[in-house]
């Protein structure tokens, strides 16, 4: 799931990590911590931020809990 969400923070950035260019569209501003529910139980998940607001499409915005 980290892998997945490094690689779409690269694809809305335009640029991978530590890497600068003149086609970038966003910077990249740490990570936050987020816990979600499965069905095997509960993990804990670090989620990259950006300077302009990055919104991953694995999980909505609020969202606790995956469906089954």
């Amino acid at each position: 799931m980290i892998t997945l969400l490094n690689e779409e923070v690269e694809a809305f950035i335009g640029a991978g990590r530590y890497e600068r260019n003149a086609r970038q569209r966003d910077r990249r501003n740490g990570t936050y911590t987020r816990r979600l529910g499965t069905g095997v139980g509960e993990i804990e998940v670090a989620v990259p931020r950006t300077r302009h607001g990055f919104r991953t499409q694995l999980f909505n915005r609020y969202q606790r809990r995956q469906s089954a």
